[in-house]
């Protein structure tokens, strides 16, 4: 149906302003055209409503010939296996594996119910009181024994094979009915104690209450491979009752372990009943201190025959030392190592050579993948000198390594002459400087960046096998060189291996459209590129997580950086 034109089309978009007449006609023209508005809207629900009803027949009846249906229930079993994360916790959600699966079909559904391996990791969070003191209303109420039994009922699916669990409670001011929440968490932690013969990794963040609830259990743990026990005492309600509930959680554990291959603590507790000669993975981050380097070197040399993953929290005293004695860790493949200092008033060795004495203390051959990072204010802890001696002596060739500490052009590129097999390189560069004068020497230098990128005049270019290269807290006139480089490796003539994955983190905003079009180009090109600017980063963190966790970001001037965002 076609509508006669409007005799009111001239007066359009003008200063016109209807006579009493014409406004009759105006509101004639319109009722008009409203009544046939109306009966379009009429139609188009009525047609929605049928493609919805024609639709839904036809998707029904396309299960009936699906190629699925002729699938075995044991290859259908083993898809949703292949499905579930790779790393980490299934989510509780009905749109995320394994509680998908069971809302497709009745098949589906009771072939994911009885396989208890999609239900045997589970990651429990004990929510806490209200922040704002407010009373706790029944529909919270109604929520907590939803979430209780949802726990229960994810435990019974899992039936009878090894278990991981994650356990995590947090901590709120509010002491306002602080003890039914208790009695929620205690009823869940309880549950989770019945299952205690079947864990075999075991992670903890909890307040002291629900370390007082686990340390009751008596029960072996001979499946246990795995323990990783954090220490915060942010979250606890009494943080002079966290240290002795800790201690004697891990003591207690630790002697029902016989297993145990895999230990992430907190503070190291003395005399801790571990058979280090068994373990084949340490981390021990200490909080806030973190560990003596006496400490760390007795820890290697107990555990030098098995271990191959370490990841320390080295506190630098500078106090004399004790003379160690030479440790060769055949093993070990991981190194990670964070470096705490605090200057002392009688101090005897500079830090540098503090940590050089550590590092001499062992020798590591077949270690592929290393760690440097200083947490201290920005201002010269590390020596790479001290780190190029390590790596000489112990003759491996590393695939690996993450630095974030200030380092000079010289020291860079001396260190990185000698890693030919080096495949993933991760620069965090320090920019808030110690002093003006320093300022040229401590900015990233462009002779590393020339040394990275292949050209007609370098042939020699460093880490041929680079495939993974990052850099964090990169000045904003270094993002083009970077970029450039990035470029030299993806050509099709390069000498070089590659390079796949780009990930650069600028401190500064950039809006310049260069920048922006060729970081597109090497999209396109097939290489995964990450570009943050500190814009970027302010927004995505404004609208997503305002208040980001601590043990994710650092904070750096008046933004948070992540640190681990690999």
């Amino acid at each position: 149906m076609t509508l006669p034109p409007s005799p009111f089309l001239s007066k359009l978009r003008t200063e016109f302003f209807a006579s009493p007449a014409e406004k009759v006609e105006i509101h004639h023209l319109i009722s008009t055209r409203w009544d046939r508005l109306q009966a379009i809207e009429d139609e188009i629900a009525r047609l929605r409503a049928e493609q919805v009803e024609l639709q839904t027949f036809i998707n029904e009846h396309l299960t009936l010939v699906s190629p699925i249906r002729k699938v075995p229930i044991d290859v259908l079993r083993e898809i949703f296996l292949q499905r579930m994360p790779e790393n980490g916790f299934p989510a509780c959600c009905a749109l995320e594996a394994p509680l998908l699966f069971t809302g497709i079909c009745r098949l589906w559904r009771e072939v994911a119910i009885s396989t208890p391996t999609l239900w045997n990791r589970i990651y429990i969070h004990l929510p806490a009181p209200r922040p704002d003191g407010q009373p706790i209303t029944e529909k919270f109420l109604a929520y907590l024994h939803l979430w209780r039994e949802g726990v229960m009922l994810w435990l019974r699916r899992s039936g009878t094979v090894p278990l991981v669990v994650s356990l995590s409670s947090s901590r709120s001011d509010s002491r306002r009915d602080e003890e039914r929440i208790h009695q929620f968490h205690a009823d869940v932690v309880l549950q989770l104690l019945e299952h205690t013969s079947r864990w075999q990794n075991l992670s903890l963040n909890i307040t002291h209450r629900i370390w007082r609830l686990l340390t009751a259990s008596t029960t072996e743990l001979s499946l246990m491979k795995a323990l990783k026990v954090h220490y915060d005492p942010r979250i606890t309600e009494d943080p002079s009752k966290l240290g002795e509930n800790h201690e004697n959680f891990v003591k207690a554990v630790l002697q029902r372990t016989p297993s145990l291959h895999k230990l992430h603590l907190g503070p190291l507790p003395d005399n801790l009943p571990i058979r280090w000669d068994r373990l084949t993975e340490i981390s021990l981050t200490g909080w806030v201190q973190g560990l003596k380097i006496s400490q760390a070197v007795q820890v290697l040399s107990f555990s030098c025959s098995s271990l191959r993953y370490f990841t320390a929290n080295i506190h630098i005293e500078f106090v004399d030392l004790p003379t160690f004695s030479p440790i060769t860790l055949p093993e070990l493949q991981t190194l990670n190592i964070d470096v705490r200092s605090m200057q002392y008033r009688n101090a005897i060795d500079e830090p540098e050579s503090v940590l050089r004495r550590f590092l001499d203390c062992f020798d590591a051959p077949n270690l592929v993948n290393f760690s440097l990072r200083c947490i201290t204010p920005p201002r010269r802890t590390v020596s790479l000198t001290d780190l190029v001696g390590f790596l000489e002596s112990s003759g491996c060739a590393l695939r690996s390594l993450v630095l974030s500490f200030l380092a000079t052009s010289a020291e860079l590129t001396e260190l990185l002459v000698g890693m030919p097999s080096l495949e993933q390189l991760k620069l965090t560069l320090e920019t808030r400087l110690p002093s003006e004068s320093e300022a040229p020497e401590w900015h990233l230098p462009g002779m590393l960046i020339d040394s990275l990128t292949p050209s007609q005049p370098n042939t020699d270019v460093l880490c041929p096998n680079l495939e993974f290269l990052v850099f964090q807290r990169c000045p904003a006139s270094y993002a083009l060189p970077i970029i450039a480089l990035a470029e030299a490796r993806c050509a099709e003539d390069s000498s070089t291996q590659k390079l796949k994955r780009l990930q650069l983190h600028v401190e500064h905003a950039i809006d310049d459209t260069e920048v922006i079009s060729r970081v597109d180009a090497l999209r396109n090109q097939g290489m995964l590129v990450k570009f943050l600017s500190a814009t970027d980063t302010y927004a995505k963190l404004v609208t997503t997580s305002p208040k980001p966790d601590f043990c994710e970001y650092v904070h750096s001037g008046d933004l948070w950086w992540p640190i681990d965002d690999v």
